[in-house]
């Protein structure tokens, strides 16, 4: 019988799928937009400028290396993480997280181990912030929200809950992360990956558009293969965070 409780779910459900496809889409808008990343990065930079002036948290010496491996670097990751949260949802902030750390090359394990730990504890904080506040908390004042982030992000500080140095022992056991610091590490070293060959051109909507009909033909291959990596890419992603978190992906 199709009562309002079955009702109910299966709104919820799809309220929820619908709900992740918008984040993941607003996350890919900045993912192939350098200058949105740029604005993004920016954006972070100056607010824990902001917060350091504030706190007096410790930042690097080293000119143009303010935030590297200090408790900065530290802030700067969970503030940013805990931001993208707010933004993109769980699952925008962890491949945001991950994004960002492979687009540093040759990133050692240990810097790559505190970042990951760090943006983990962002979200840690963003999800506490949405438990106390509910939606209400978006409806505060931009101000109002990173002062509240940046104050749990202050408290587990000084509770010795980041990692400030990358010669902390403890590890972060990520699964997705650690999986795609495996993948990195394979291509890094020339080994196989697994992985479907890399992809050197990116074809938009806009620049497929533009295409003749003679020129789409010549790129095909490529835009296929494009298309099947990114719907790998995802769907394996989708597939390890619905297990056990309560994601509603496909409905049979």
């Amino acid at each position: 019988m199709y009562n309002k409780k079955t009702y109910l779910k299966e709104l919820e459900q799809n309220l929820t799928a619908q709900k992740l496809r918008e984040e993941i889409n607003e996350f890919l808008i900045m993912a192939l937009n350098k200058q949105k990343q740029k604005e993004f990065n920016d954006e972070m930079v100056r607010k824990t400028w902001y917060y350091q002036k504030k706190y007096g948290f410790e930042t690097n010496p080293r000119k143009g290396h303010e935030f590297w491996n200090v408790e900065a670097d530290a802030f700067k990751h969970a503030f940013g993480s805990a931001q993208m949260y707010f933004k993109y949802g769980n699952l925008g902030s962890i491949i945001g997280g991950i994004y960002h750390e492979n687009s540093t090359p040759n990133n050692p394990y240990n810097e790559w181990n505190m970042d990951s730990w760090n943006n983990d504890k962002g979200r840690e904080i963003a999800q506490e912030i949405k438990k106390e506040y509910g939606k209400n908390f978006y409806n505060l004042p931009q101000q109002k929200q990173d002062d509240i982030i940046a104050s749990k992000v202050m408290s587990k500080m000084k509770k010795g809950e980041l990692i400030t140095k990358p010669k902390d022992s403890r590890q972060y056991n990520g699964f997705i992360e650690n999986k795609a610091w495996e993948i990195k590490n394979k291509k890094q070293n020339n080994l196989p990956t697994g992985q479907a060959a890399p992809i050197n051109n990116i074809y938009t909507r806009e620049i497929i558009g533009k295409m003749t009909t003679d020129e789409y033909l010549e790129h095909e291959p490529m835009i296929m293969e494009q298309l099947k990596t990114a719907l790998k890419y995802f769907i394996n992603i989708f597939f390890i965070m619905s297990s056990g978190r309560g994601y509603f992906l496909w409905k049979k």
